[in-house]
């Protein structure tokens, strides 16, 4: 009797959340269209095992992380191999960003700015504040990159940056770690002058001068938080990188460093 394999929607968004991807940048990577990856995570569907492979390749996980074996007839699951005992989980694309970044021998540099002295948001950095966010509480960083998104936030989102809905928004912005190798960030505007200067820099270079941000109280999976860019619009986070400062970058993106020479 033949089997033909099904997708499953919430572990292919799981395994393409866990790299840091968007779903244009899942398609690109494993050969299919952003169509096909939105349909994907939309609704369980028979799916070829060659692109199945193409997806779990891009995404460095096993097939049956992101799909089902079933049999045509009755539908149900077939017996596959018992899942992965390995204590490792596969690397995220964070954390190969990372490694790539101490080869290189990037490291923060400290920038002078309006509200005192911050570090270049690097990936180690960006690493250590997902990790454990509230040591990290009130910690300022400065970030270069394009302004490639921005959406509104609800009005019980903005009170948290002290503002009002149709104000506050968040933005999406892009960062090349070495080159070829971009991570994007999600910031937060609260103040109008900042949402507005972001806007007018949407698909150009910025620099950002940003702080991290927590919700009040202890944080709760049905408590308040910030959105992102990388998270479903019902995950929110319990906090994020508050605008502080807003410049255009002059002229054309500068060239990439050599190695050894801090990142900007």
């Amino acid at each position: 009797m033949a089997n033909e394999w099904f997708v499953n929607p919430a572990g292919l968004s799981r395994a393409r959340l866990g790299q840091l991807l968007k779903q244009e940048e899942l398609a690109k990577k494993a050969g299919v269209s952003p169509r096909s990856i939105r349909s994907y995570e939309k609704t369980e569907q028979r799916v070829r095992i060659d692109t199945l492979q193409c997806l779990a390749e891009a995404l460095a996980v096993e097939v049956k992380t992101i799909a089902s074996l079933r049999s045509r007839a009755s539908g149900e699951p077939t017996t596959t191999a018992a899942p992965s005992t390995s204590p490792i989980p596969p690397r995220t694309q964070l954390e190969t960003l990372v490694d790539l970044e101490r080869a290189a021998g990037i490291e923060p540099a400290t920038v002078k700015t309006a509200r005192g002295p911050a570090e270049t948001l690097t990936a180690k950095l960006l690493q250590d504040v997902l990790t454990a966010y509230a040591l990290h509480d009130g910690s300022r960083f400065v970030l270069t990159g394009k302004v490639d998104g921005m959406r509104g936030i609800a009005p019980d989102e903005a009170k948290l940056l002290g503002s009002r809905g149709g104000v506050a928004a968040r933005f999406h912005v892009v960062k090349e770690v070495v080159p070829g190798k971009p991570v994007g960030v999600t910031v937060h505007s609260g103040d109008r002058a900042h949402t507005t200067r972001l806007q007018k820099l949407y698909g150009k270079d910025a620099t950002l001068v940003v702080r991290v941000v927590l919700v009040p109280g202890e944080p709760r999976d049905d408590g308040p938080g910030f959105s992102s860019f990388i998270t479903r619009i019902a995950a929110k986070r319990p906090w994020t990188f508050a605008v502080e400062e807003v410049a255009e970058v002059e002229g054309a993106r500068p060239a990439a460093k050599k190695a050894k020479r801090r990142a900007t």
